[in-house]
């Protein structure tokens, strides 16, 4: 009995909060779960756009074997304050794959002001953020491996 509320409660808690968290005030945004693109039915297209889910605290963009060479590119929104977000790339294509992750309007905060976007090309690459909101209102690099445009 005491297994079965035990499992009852943690399932309704993992739901329920990280699916409806809009309604919770947490201190900073902890997730601990990685979205991996390649986890998207039909996958993506080189030269398409696609929304990165903010609701993972790390994107794996990851490209499959017979992933069409190509850049892609990632809209990347406004987080919340205090959030962390990882960016990883991995290709395991033999195919020249790049994934450009745009910022938008907002930029993104790099060591020499702000920039548009963060570009992965090669595997391994990978990006650790931080959302600053209160007036700010950007995503901050902390430590990266990516180059800027």
């Amino acid at each position: 009995m005491y297994i079965f509320i035990y499992y009852l409660l943690k399932t309704l808690f993992e739901y329920y909060i990280y699916n409806n968290a809009d309604s919770l005030i947490v201190s900073g945004f902890v997730r601990n779960s990685i979205y991996r693109t390649s986890s998207k039915p039909g996958g993506y297209t080189p030269e398409t756009t696609w929304n990165i889910p903010l609701t993972n605290d790390c994107i794996l963009f990851d490209f499959a074997s017979n992933t069409a060479a190509g850049t892609y590119w990632a809209n990347v929104g406004a987080g919340m304050d205090g959030q962390k977000l990882n960016l990883i790339f991995n290709n395991k294509s033999s195919n020249a794959v790049s994934v450009l992750a745009d910022f938008g309007t907002s930029g993104v905060l790099v060591g020499t002001g702000y920039t548009t976007g963060l570009k992965f090309e090669t595997t391994g690459q990978s990006t650790s953020l931080v959302y600053l909101g209160d007036g700010i209102d950007a995503w901050q690099v902390l430590n990266t491996g990516s180059a800027v445009f």
